[in-house]
This record gives structure tokens, C-alpha cells and sequence, in this order.
């Protein structure tokens, strides 16, 4: 996985991306509707903030029908909630220095996706997470992290 900066930081993925104020009122999560993503070429960057305030959850973004192979999470996200990425083109994820948790089938049926290197802070790993993908190699952090499969 690359950890480069965007290849075309001058594009708005907020109007691509649905935001939802989180329950904590000082953030948001980043989410597309049943119909999918929509936006142009073949990567995606998560705004770090909308409306001022941090993107911390990345969920449910329906990327099965787009081109997206590539995602650039900022690290003002935390957990990366059930079915962020499931069933999609990706190969190749930033992640978050800061990310926390993966959860349940964020991954699952990304077989293009080949090796992920998890950052540092990982926690948590959900059932399934990486199910259906074609890994051939997973660096886990160097502390403990708890797997729910």
C-alpha cells in the first residue's frame, strides 16, 4: 500500500460523499447512499473535515459499481465502520495513522486488494473484515489487537 498524498488534491470529494453528525456533535461520518459513488476517476480522498468539524467514520460508501482502486483516509479518522469498502475495486489504502478500529466486513470482497500494512493505533478488527479478499500479505501493528471473527 502507498502512503503518497493524492494524485489530484484540486478535486472536491465532498460533493461525492454524504456527511452524517455524528452523536457526539463535534464530528462526522463520511457515507454514500444505497445508489453508490459516484465520483470521477479511480481514487478517492476522505475530506478531513466538513463544515469545520473532523471526519472520524467512514462507512457503507456503496463503491462496488465505481472505478475506485485507491483510498486516501486523513488522519482525523478513527474507525472505519461495517462495509466501508466491501465488495469494490480497492488495492491500494492510505489508512489513518490514528485509526482505531476496522469493522465488521469493512473489506469483504475486495479482491483486488493484495497487502495491507495497518497503522499503529489499530485496536480492533471486525469479524470478517478481509473476507473474500486476495491478501497475500497483512502487517499488523506491533501491539495487541482484537480480532471479533
Amino acid at each position: 500500500p502507498s502512503q503518497t498524498q493524492p494524485t489530484d488534491p484540486a478535486t472536491d470529494y465532498t460533493k461525492y460523499l454524504r456527511f452524517k453528525l455524528n452523536d457526539d456533535e463535534q464530528s462526522y461520518t463520511a457515507y454514500t447512499t444505497p445508489s453508490g459513488y459516484n465520483g470521477p476517476g479511480t481514487e478517492l480522498v476522505i475530506p478531513s473535515h466538513y463544515k469545520d468539524l473532523p471526519v472520524t467514520v467512514v462507512k457503507d460508501l456503496h463503491l462496488s459499481k465505481s472505478d475506485v482502486e485507491r483510498v486516501v483516509l486523513p488522519d482525523t479518522v478513527i474507525e472505519l465502520g461495517d462495509y466501508a469498502f466491501s465488495d469494490s475495486k480497492v488495492k491500494d489504502v492510505v489508512f489513518s495513522k490514528n485509526l482505531q478500529k476496522i469493522a465488521d466486513c469493512a473489506f469483504s470482497g475486495c479482491t483486488s486488494l493484495t497487502q495491507v500494512d495497518l497503522p499503529e493505533g489499530l485496536v480492533e478488527i471486525g469479524a470478517s473484515a478481509f473476507r473474500r479478499t486476495s491478501l497475500t500479505s497483512l502487517v499488523l501493528p506491533s501491539r495487541s489487537v482484537t480480532s471479533k471473527t
